[in-house]
């Protein structure tokens, strides 16, 4: 199951956000370090957290199907970074690597994988006693910038159901199919810890636009059915504060390989 953020990979690039630093503040107070640690990173898209994982030390490997996501990542410049940032250009279910490293991490990408293949690589290419972690993060529905946005991508015949495997869940464990539970069992994985995080990230009203015209929802329309959808998304805005505080919600696990 696969989306075609390809198509979208500039937008991608210039409007999707960062994990928000409380989220690496928690992992560290589990004592996550990344510090001089090799790291993968499965759907590393335009290297958004690659990036911020070497700036906080980490040597990252990205692991990414898609060519136009590598192109705006490796056109971004590392800045400010102790340690480094190399991608490669593959699937989750099947990359390879020279090595075992002591950390996994998906971001906003877990659902997009064929899981047990991409398990079978992590029992492969995770160290011993090493850690996987998984995180998602959503614009919460319920605000009223959302609700704008929603009816505005219905109106245009945009179907707005969860992103990738994420459709298919009845019952959820902070923010996770339960199901996913099992499977990381399955592959030896023990949960260390899980939470959700609630928080608010500041767009103009471009950014916004810009940040709608990347998601999934929208990577396999036509180009110039995205071009209304922003220019009508754009007039609905009007009359709304400059700056839009818009609630997000990241759900976190931290699961070690037994």
């Amino acid at each position: 199951m696969t989306s075609q953020f390809g198509n979208v990979s500039k937008d991608y690039a210039k409007y999707r956000d960062a994990l928000p630093q409380e989220v690496f503040n928690q992992l560290y107070e589990l004592g996550v370090i990344w510090a001089g640690h090799q790291v993968i990173e499965l759907g590393s898209g335009t290297g958004i957290i690659s990036r911020t994982l070497a700036r906080l030390g980490a040597h990252v490997i990205g692991i990414e199907p898609s060519t136009q996501m590598i192109e705006q990542a490796e056109s971004t410049v590392l800045e400010h970074a102790a340690g480094t940032v190399r991608y490669v250009c593959a699937a989750a279910e099947m990359f390879e690597v020279e090595h075992r490293v002591p950390i996994i991490i998906a971001v906003r990408a877990w659902h997009w994988f064929d899981r047990g293949k991409t398990l079978e690589h992590i029992e492969q290419y995770l160290e011993n006693n090493g850690i996987l972690i998984i995180i998602n993060s959503i614009f919460r529905s319920d605000s009223d910038i959302a609700r704008l946005t929603l009816d505005v991508l219905h109106n245009h015949g945009i179907e707005t159901k969860p992103a990738g495997s994420n459709s298919n869940a009845r019952l959820r464990r902070n923010g996770f199919p339960v199901d996913w539970f099992e499977e990381w069992e399955q592959h030896h994985l023990q949960v260390v810890a899980e939470w959700q995080y609630d928080y608010a990230l500041p767009y103009t009203h471009d950014a916004w636009c810009g940040k709608i015209r990347s998601v999934s929802w929208l990577t396999e329309v036509e180009e110039e059915v995205r071009i209304h959808v922003t220019a009508d998304l754009m007039g609905r805005l009007q009359g709304h504060d400059g700056v839009l505080h818009i609630p997000h919600q990241a759900s976190v696990v931290v699961l070690r390989k037994r």
